[in-house]
């Protein structure tokens, strides 16, 4: 036998087998057909085997070309020429396809890192489903912590997004997300964008499909929409979709003008309600009928305008020649009888129905202007008996003379 130090080329069925040796070689032990490996029961390491037995690389080339090196650590690299690979598993210049085929078509490959089965050790399974599936599986039997997702620069990395063993996903930072979806964040004006470029609305859409739910979506709106471009709308779908759409709110980007029940339209006051409005407790005030605003507890303010529909609604036709004015005797025998005066509600009629501020104020100066017209009434006859009492004076005097 002689001791050979050279490369030695091993031609099989399939690829050209290149390996290095400082120690003595016996060619024969593998051949074009493969070899019978010396070895005990499996899983003992078989008696011959085949590579180097110094810190040499043992390379593998096709047309006298290197396509995979195992170096004296058993990092193996993959499509790169005389590259130390510095992992266990080294793939430069190419890309990497795990696939089942068979006759029928279809199929999948499976990628298994640290664990191989659903019921295996904690690790990560890729699993790859064919086209016809289309699909891409990611799957950890690690779920304790959940899937935990990392971009940094360093060893370990700073988490980025989390889907924990419920399904949850949390980004930020959020190890433990309540909900299907949570983002937190300490960066000034960050959150979730949607970004549309197109001429209709950028949505965000909240879809109900219990019994009796409706599907709402907030917008931004473009120059494709009804509300016209660079507003903020809330729009109601209706129950599942259907019915009973429109616009339930809507902000003007023009003015800031905001518009509760205008529909498309545009509002043309600070707070545009197209309705009734209550201001206090629901459960216990109930809107009366024919009126659009009610405050529970009351107003406090420094000036109230009443506006009347027409003159008709003012108390001037009290010095109209044609009104009947009561006589005092017949007001006397009114308050007398009902304790308040005519035409003036009572204070149980106050309790139960309110009062109507335009209108009491106009009743309030009809008796005003009743009032005035009894005094100059009384002024009338005063005046007369001043005279006759005048003259009674003049006469009784002209008596006192003559005698």
């Amino acid at each position: 036998m002689k001791t050979v130090f050279k490369t030695a080329f091993i031609l099989s069925a399939t690829c050209l087998l290149v390996f290095s040796s400082g120690k003595a070689q016996t060619p024969t032990t593998w051949t074009t057909t493969g070899g019978n490996s010396l070895s005990g029961t499996l899983p003992l390491s078989p008696v011959q085997w085949l590579g180097s037995s110094n810190a040499a690389d043992l390379v593998f080339k096709t047309s006298n070309v290197e396509r995979a090196r195992i170096n004296s650590i058993g990092n193996v690299m993959i499509g790169a020429v005389g590259i130390n690979p510095t992992e266990k598993l080294d793939i430069r210049n190419g890309n990497v396809l795990l696939e089942y085929w068979s006759s029928a078509g279809g199929g999948k490959g499976n990628l298994y890192i640290g664990g191989k089965t659903d019921a295996g050790s904690n690790g990560i399974r890729f699993s790859f489903q064919s086209t016809t599936n289309g699909m891409i599986d990611v799957k950890t039997t690690a779920l304790t912590n959940g899937l935990v997702f990392r971009v940094d620069n360093t060893i370990g990395g700073t988490e980025r997004m989390r889907i924990n063993a419920n399904g949850n996903i949390g980004i930020g930072g959020i190890i433990n997300p309540l909900n299907k979806l949570s983002v937190q964040t300490a960066i000034l004006n960050d959150g979730v964008q949607v970004i549309q470029t197109g001429a209709t609305a950028a949505g965000l859409h909240l879809d109900n499909t219990g019994a009796g739910g409706h599907n709402w979506a907030a917008f931004s709106t473009g120059s494709g929409n009804a509300e016209g471009a660079g507003n903020f709308n809330i729009y109601d779908y209706g129950v599942g979709g259907s019915g009973g759409a429109g616009t339930r709110f809507l902000i003007s980007g023009s003015t800031g003008n905001v518009g509760i029940g205008t529909g498309a339209i545009q509002p043309t006051a600070k707070l545009t309600v197209n309705g009734n409005v209550l201001i206090g407790d629901p459960s216990l005030i109930a809107l009366p009928a024919g009126y659009k605003l009610y405050v529970q507890t009351g107003i406090l303010t420094e000036k109230v305008k009443v506006a009347l529909a027409s003159t008709v609604d003012w108390a001037d036709y009290v010095f109209d020649k044609n009104y009947k004015l009561l006589k005092l005797y017949e007001v006397e025998k009114y308050i007398s009888d009902n304790k308040h005066l005519p035409g003036v509600p009572s204070a149980a009629d106050v309790v139960k129905e309110g009062i109507d501020l335009g209108k009491m104020d106009a009743k309030l100066l009809e008796k005003i202007e009743e009032l005035t017209l009894y005094v100059i009434e009384q002024d009338k006859k005063i005046k007369k008996v001043e005279e006759k009492n005048e003259q009674l004076l003049i006469r009784l005097e002209s008596l006192s003379t003559n005698k």
